[in-house]
């Protein structure tokens, strides 16, 4: 895959909090809406937000930790390249 260039740290989910990286990603997203085309697979968010999971759950890490700590985090990530694809069947 191509660069994915690191926009910032947040916390995902409802029932579950997560720590993530969120990337500006134009492989990841046109992968996502590839499989949602191409396959019955389900989404249960109101919109896809390309990340990498730092921590699950997010344990003591909160907004107010993400304000203080992202913009120095982020700036040492920059560009990920992502290389490989895992797929496995999921337990249904």
């Amino acid at each position: 895959m191509q660069g994915n260039l690191a926009t910032g740290l947040a916390i995902l989910g409802v029932d579950e909090k997560v720590l993530v990286l969120k990337l500006k990603s134009r492989e990841l997203s046109d992968r996502f809406n590839e499989i949602h085309k191409n396959t019955d697979a389900t989404y249960d968010f109101d919109e896809y937000i390309p990340h990498i999971t730092i921590r699950s759950p997010a344990g003591e890490y909160d907004e107010s930790w993400i304000a203080s700590e992202a913009p120095s985090v982020v700036d040492m990530i920059g560009n990920i390249v992502l290389t490989d694809e895992y797929i496995e069947a999921l337990d249904k």
